[in-house]
């Protein structure tokens, strides 16, 4: 008897399912769900903003609107999830660029191992030199101690002759096939081998207790000019080290103890974390690149609490967000720590900050929820929803209706209308999570420019204020900010032309920011032989009109 009961339950629970996936099917289209299994991502054959739109105006009598029960919501699509593994390397971005060079060094190369050994006494002599060196005194600066005998770090530096390096190996038995294949020698236009890094301080990069190869910062004092190289060198592609595979790992040891990994910009800051935080936090840096897939498959190795503490500027903020879409497909969760505005981990650190940074990662919140917030914050509320869905959809199971119904609150649409365009996103997420995410990061530029539009307009609020405390808060105040930004690059001193326009006049009661706008606007593209006596104004739709003054020519501006 029990056992019919059961065998009934069962019955039930798969009649659910099948009535839950007939509704998707009616929900998103036929022509979309009847591409399954190859199906596409839903901007191919689905129309979203048209949906969100619609419903933005319908009633919850309409017919438009799908109404489900929230228990059963994305019952299939969450069957689909639970039971996902992270897809193969070979689906997503990039990697295959290295596989026909790798493959003809490893016809060319010594064995592995001996390479692993020629870098372990590379590093050998590095450390060596480290005493006495300008970069012993430099990173000691940086990082607020003296790091010479930290086993995380091993700090080196590469002397300044040709060939230092070279001359040293040679005398411990490595011929130059050897040099050459670890990337530690370089040819010159002589013919002869010189060495690839010389005045650097040098960090090892280590993988599975193998040093692999080098990274090395050159002198602070050198710049482009000096021909010294670029700032930061990495070893050239060898058997052992392809910079889009491999990851700077401050503290390998700490992480295999349980210590959270960190991804940050770049090597110093990756120091600068694994010091502040004494291993809790373990710094992870890419190599000259933004972080890859294959960079994503090993910090799965780590576990899926990481998080993202990349700097607090614009093209940081770019970064992070490009990192959800690479480390989401491997099943990871990472969260983001807000570093306090224009900083850095390692600045953090040099300034005696640490248990900023520390707090900052202490309060690291998901990723998601950040990426969230900026299309809510900066989009138009139905343009929001449609770019919040996919963002949603990369998330675990448990965050899906929550997430829906915090957006719906958010912008005022039904959750429904929210959950037809999210479930679309799932679909196509558990059929092929890369090809998603790789749509996501070709909006890459989007998110930039909207980015960089608020960080504009924070600039500029300062400034405002002390003009006039109504500035800000006028609705208008987006497009004063923008002529702020538009001024900046013509004159060396903005607040002196600001005091120009100003001088026409008390600026309107009513729109106070339109009104300096114009003045800006005319003074940065005057209209040439326009008659200073007819006065025009300004359209303010259901408002007063603003008269434009009466400008005098007072010539050109000074810088």
């Amino acid at each position: 008897m029990v056992g019919e009961e059961l065998l009934e339950a069962d019955l039930h629970f798969v009649a659910a399912i099948k009535w839950r996936h007939s509704r998707i099917n009616v929900d998103c289209g036929g022509e979309f769900i009847r591409t399954f299994p190859g199906r596409a991502a839903p901007d191919e054959h689905w129309t979203p903003h048209a949906d969100l739109g619609d419903a933005a105006s319908a009633t919850t009598e309409d017919d438009q609107v799908d109404e489900v029960e929230p228990n059963l919501a994305f019952t299939w699509e969450a069957i689909e999830r639970r039971v996902m593994t992270p897809p193969e390397i070979s689906y997503l971005r990039g990697p295959q660029r290295a596989t026909r060079p790798r493959r003809r060094l490893a016809r060319q190369a010594p064995h592995p191992e001996r390479l692993a050994a020629v870098n372990e006494l590379a590093l050998e002599f590095y450390q060596d030199r480290y005493r006495g060196s300008w970069a012993q005194p430099y990173l000691a600066g940086r990082f607020g101690a003296d790091i010479t005998d930290d086993p995380d770090i091993r700090p080196g530096y590469a002397p300044a002759g040709w060939t230092s390096l070279v001359a040293h190996l040679h005398r411990h038995g490595v011929n130059n096939d050897e040099l050459l294949a670890s990337g530690l020698a370089v040819t010159a236009s002589t013919g002869r081998l010189i060495d690839r890094f010389r005045d650097r301080a040098v960090f090892p990069i280590v993988h599975d207790q193998q040093v692999l190869g080098f990274v090395g910062r050159r002198h602070p004092d050198a710049t482009d000019l000096d021909h010294a190289g670029p700032k930061y060198l990495n070893t050239a592609e060898t058997l052992l080290f392809h910079k889009r595979a491999q990851l700077f790992v401050a503290g390998a040891r700490r992480l295999d103890a349980g210590g959270i990994p960190v991804v940050v910009e770049g090597p110093t800051d990756a120091i600068a974390v694994t010091r502040a935080s004494q291993g809790r936090y373990v710094g992870v840096a890419p190599l000259g690149t933004n972080l890859t897939s294959e960079q994503a498959t090993q910090l799965r190795r780590y576990g899926a609490d990481l998080i993202i503490a990349t700097d607090a500027d614009v093209a940081g903020q770019v970064a992070a967000h490009r990192d959800y879409w690479i480390l989401t497909p491997q099943l990871l969760q990472p969260r983001y720590a807000a570093l306090p505005d224009g900083s850095d981990p390692a600045e953090l650190l040099a300034t005696g900050s640490a248990p900023q940074l520390v707090d900052a990662l202490d309060q690291a919140r998901p990723l998601a929820d950040v990426l969230m917030d900026e299309r809510l914050t900066n989009l138009p509320p139905v343009e929001a929803a449609l770019a919040a869905a996919p963002v949603i959809a990369a998330q675990p199971v448990d965050t899906w209706e929550p997430s829906v119904l915090a957006v719906a609150d958010r912008i005022g649409l039904d959750p429904d209308i929210i959950r037809s365009s999210v479930t679309s996103f799932i679909r196509a997420w558990n059929n092929d999570p890369a090809r998603v995410a790789n749509l996501q990061l070709d909006l890459a530029s989007q998110v930039r420019d909207r980015l960089t539009a608020v960080a504009n307009t924070r600039r500029w609020e300062l400034l405002a204020n002390e003009i006039d405390p109504r500035l800000v808060a006028d609705p208008d105040w987006p497009q004063l900010a923008a002529a702020f930004q538009d001024a900046d690059p013509r004159w060396l001193r903005v607040t002196e032309t600001i005091a120009v326009a100003l001088e026409e006049g008390p600026l309107s009661p009513d729109l106070p920011a339109a009104d300096l706008a114009s003045r800006l606007k005319w003074l940065s593209h005057p209209e040439p032989f326009s008659d200073p006596v007819a006065p025009m104004a300004l359209a303010a739709p259901d408002g007063p009109q603003i008269p434009e003054r009466q400008y005098l020519d007072r010539g050109p501006m000074s810088p």
